[in-house]
């Protein structure tokens, strides 16, 4: 067998048993990864316990984040269809391709709050763009939406303006349906 084979046996094994540790170890020991690649295995079982750390980190975060602005971390999509259904909506807003690591309704400010935390990266730009869209959507029915970035290391977290990442997504759509405009001459020349 070639390291490329055997390597492929592992990401198979790996993705079919879990917990990761112990299917890498039974691995690494029934295929005599021990003797000739420990270290690949000690690298392999290293990343296991780092990626184990960081989402650890991130659970705790989203628990101090619910517990000091009264946040809850599910069910956001069918809040925001209780919502709309309750506030009388002429068109609710559509379900986007992210879901909140917590969310906070207010009534009484008309606010939305969302809340992220951030360990090993940022929300993508498909997400924010995602978020903008949600913005718009909320904007017009007078309610606001506002993004808040949490980091460990942070006192206070930081507030993104999704109104900017909604005009992002407007100037995509329109460079991307741009057709040639051709300037008219209306000085008096032309008259």
């Amino acid at each position: 067998m070639k390291d490329g084979d055997d390597f492929r046996q592992l990401i198979q094994h790996i993705r079919k048993i879990k917990p990761l540790k112990i299917a890498l170890y039974g691995l690494c020991t029934k295929r005599g990864f021990v003797r000739a690649g420990s270290a690949f295995c000690r690298r392999a079982l290293s990343m296991h316990e780092r990626r184990t750390r960081s989402q650890q980190k991130h659970a705790e975060l989203i628990d101090a984040i619910v517990e000091m602005h009264g946040a809850e971390t599910k069910q956001f999509w069918p809040a925001i269809a209780d919502l709309a259904e309750s506030e009388g909506w002429w068109d609710a807003p559509r379900g986007q391709p992210f879901r909140p690591d917590a969310f906070k309704i207010d009534r009484t400010t008309q606010t939305i709050e969302i809340h992220e935390a951030v360990i090993t990266h940022p929300p993508s730009e498909k997400t924010l763009l995602s978020m903008g869209s949600l913005w718009f959507a909320l904007d017009s029915e007078e309610w606001d939406l506002k993004l808040f970035l949490h980091r460990p290391d942070d006192i206070a977290p930081a507030e993104i303006s999704l109104c900017h990442w909604y005009y992002q997504l407007l100037g995509q759509a329109s460079a991307e349906s741009a057709s040639p405009v051709f300037a008219i001459d209306v000085s008096e020349a032309a008259v």
